[in-house]
């Protein structure tokens, strides 16, 4: 998939700051602070991480409604299932139907 280089480089940059924040956590844990601060922050680095799945899926999405020729179908579905799965979204069935769409328009 083909993805604008703004995309991209927002990606990249959302991924270092939770690299960082993953960092920062990895530093409490080594110095001893309090349990719910430390869950506090693997909380914000996780929410980070989800809103930047979501970044890479809907960037997918629209690549895919611009250029459904050359989209891939099958591995859009994929790509869902598995965020899907991961937020708690019903992983198959989202494949289910981007398939059954696909398969309407002749794209399969």
């Amino acid at each position: 998939m083909e993805l604008p280089e703004e995309t991209t480089a927002d990606l990249r940059r959302r991924l270092r700051r939770i690299e960082g924040q993953v960092r920062g956590i990895q530093q409490m844990l080594e110095s001893g602070r309090d349990c719910r601060d430390v869950v506090t922050q693997i909380s914000a680095a996780s929410k980070a991480l989800d809103q930047t799945g979501f970044l890479l899926v809907a960037a997918g999405l629209r690549y895919c409604v611009s250029d459904p020729e050359r989209s891939c179908g099958e591995a859009i579905a994929g790509t869902l299932d598995a965020f899907g799965s991961r937020v708690g979204i019903g992983g198959t069935g989202v494949a289910s139907r981007a398939r059954s769409a696909g398969s309407a328009r002749g794209h399969a």
